[in-house]
């Protein structure tokens, strides 16, 4: 027997990112980088598929979903370089704002029913 469904829900996630380097540049100077990233995403998802029972408790499904959501970034990152001629400081910050639709790929599994 071959059954279809579909399933639909909300998603929420929120990103985390913090990096502190130090690099050699040319052998004359040198930069500490740090740089700190949060993500905060919010949207629906929804899913479909179909379900063969090869008997009462075991299945092979296929389904297919998609992800549509807003997601939200800032990027901070400073570079502080010291060399001989000084020391200059550069910071940028980037904000985006996004919608996104995202597919995901067909998964495939079994399914086992107690």
């Amino acid at each position: 027997m071959i059954k279809p469904y579909y399933s639909y829900g909300l998603l929420a996630g929120y990103g985390y990112a913090y990096d502190e380097s130090e690099r050699d540049r040319d052998g004359e100077s040198i930069a500490f980088v740090d740089q700190t990233q949060h993500a905060l995403r919010f949207g629906v998802t929804g899913n479909f598929g179909v379900e063969w029972f090869v008997n009462s408790s075991i299945s092979l499904l296929a389904e297919y979903g998609v992800d549509l959501y807003y997601r939200y970034s800032m990027n901070d990152r400073n570079t502080i370089s010291y060399n001989v001629d000084g020391e200059p400081v550069n910071e940028q910050k980037s904000v985006r704002h996004e919608l996104v639709l995202n597919p995901q790929t067909v998964r495939f599994g079994i399914s086992a029913y107690f």
